[in-house]
């Protein structure tokens, strides 16, 4: 099977804690509050160009870390792409990706603050890891570098 990603059951359980936020807001959740219990293993792949759109946005799907903390990328009920991120009480950060070139872009709103527009993402897959890019504003440039997430768990639809 190559490198499956761990099923999010067997490496992070109910006892599990997550560290939610960034330096500044070390909260901890246990993983099951992230989780919803909702993860099953899937193989996690590189991005193969023959596969169809919705294989290449499946293989997104999961739970990802970056040193400001996990976020999750799933589906809802009409099938949309879904980023998701809670940073704190604060800050709950949502949107629908939409694919744009290589790239999967989306206004990000944070629902604890009336829904809010906190920013702009765009996030792709590269091998095994998501590299996101984050801007402030719409004019704003792209962050060049980004940051890049590790899969802490991969999602079946």
């Amino acid at each position: 099977m190559g490198n499956a990603a761990p099923c999010c059951n067997e490496k992070l359980n109910s006892d599990t804690e997550v560290k939610l936020g960034g330096p500044n807001d070390p909260a901890k959740v246990p993983a099951c509050a992230v989780l919803n219990d909702s993860c099953q293993g899937v193989e996690a792949s590189g991005r193969d160009p023959s596969k169809t759109l919705s294989a290449r946005e499946d293989e997104m799907l999961g739970i990802w870390a970056t040193d400001m903390g996990p976020y999750l990328i799933s589906r809802d009920a009409r099938n949309d792409l879904i980023f998701r991120e809670e940073m704190s009480g604060q800050a709950v950060l949502v949107g629908k990706l939409h694919q744009n070139g290589v790239w999967f872009e989306t206004e990000v709103i944070n629902q604890a603050d009336h829904n809010k527009v906190f920013g702009f993402l765009r996030l792709r897959l590269e091998g095994d890891v998501m590299r996101s890019c984050f801007k402030k504003s719409k004019g704003s440039p792209w962050d060049p570098e980004g940051m890049k997430a590790k899969r802490l768990c991969a999602l079946t639809r």
